[in-house]
């Protein structure tokens, strides 16, 4: 959590609705603070009216604690280690893209040396993806960076998210195409068009640009039906 003020009374007000939700399960209610502010550090709630006192206290952690052991948690083979070292080489390079752009290959890289199988690899690079966030022109430095390191080491475990990204916004945008010339198109339709593999989808993303009526495009998707149903017919 970022500084709030009134911290300590809406996580005394949730833990309060949580305790009234599930009366008779144990409640934690643990502060995690991801600031940079090093002495806000809330922990405790107290009100006091009229003689009655509710008080409520919380165990915290604070991420900027870590920023002596970043060495550790740059080698451990635990992955909130690395999460937790995004997390503080975001606080450390605000307003350094070098820096960032530095930090986010040596982590990227770091995430096949500890031995992360492919499923952990994916799930921890969409965080740090999603932290360390760059400009335009570090971000395509990274992906090449990314691309390089992948083909050194024989695997694809995010070039193959990248272009399963990259063929989902391609089809997205050519059924908004659609759309806008023919209106509101039928469910067959739209599912033929979503099973049609990168190739196909660049031809019809051509190939619209001359279609005059929604038959066109039925033509079209009869002449070129998706890659897939044509593997599995033959």
């Amino acid at each position: 959590n970022q500084y709030r003020a009134a911290y300590e009374r809406t996580l005394a007000t949730y833990h309060i609705l949580i305790r009234a939700a599930f009366p008779n399960v144990p409640i934690l209610t643990l502060a995690i603070y991801g600031d940079d502010n090093p002495h806000w550090r809330p922990h405790q709630f107290v009100e006091e009216v009229g003689g009655c006192r509710i008080q409520l206290d919380f165990p915290t952690i604070k991420l900027l604690d870590y920023l002596p052991q970043l060495a550790t948690l740059e080698s451990s083979t635990n992955p909130l280690a690395v999460i937790v070292a995004a997390h503080l080489y975001t606080l450390q390079t605000r307003r350094d893209p070098a820096q960032r752009l530095a930090l986010k290959q040596r982590l990227f890289t770091s995430l096949y040396e500890r031995g992360f199988d492919e499923a952990t690899i994916q799930q921890l690079f969409r965080l740090m993806d999603w932290l360390l966030r760059l400009p335009k022109p570090q971000t395509y430095l990274f992906r090449q960076h990314m691309r390089n390191e992948e083909e050194q080491r024989g695997v694809m475990y995010i070039t193959s998210i990248e272009e399963i990204g990259i063929e989902q916004g391609q089809g997205n945008l050519t059924l908004h195409q659609l759309t806008r010339k023919f209106g509101a198109l039928p469910e067959d339709v739209t599912a033929q068009i979503r099973a049609l593999d990168s190739e196909q989808m660049l031809e019809l993303a051509e190939s619209l640009l001359d279609f005059t009526t929604f038959a066109d495009l039925t033509a079209w998707l009869a002449e070129n039906p998706p890659a897939s149903t044509t593997d599995a017919g033959e």
